[in-house]
């Protein structure tokens, strides 16, 4: 989401694992539980592990 104009305007998506070098953070779960509040508990675990670098 992008902040344009007095609204937030969607800008698409981002693969998980290109996220870091996107945003320079990986720490996204509030932000997307926030837009997109149609995700289970289920969804956002599966989301953080497929933030996590392999092997961490």
């Amino acid at each position: 989401m992008f902040y344009d104009d007095g609204r937030f305007v969607p800008s698409g998506y981002i693969h998980a694992g290109c996220v870091l070098g996107y945003l320079e953070t990986t720490d996204i779960i509030k932000r997307v539980r926030h837009f997109s509040p149609e995700l289970s508990d289920a969804d956002l675990v599966d989301l953080r592990a497929a933030l996590s670098p392999a092997g961490a």
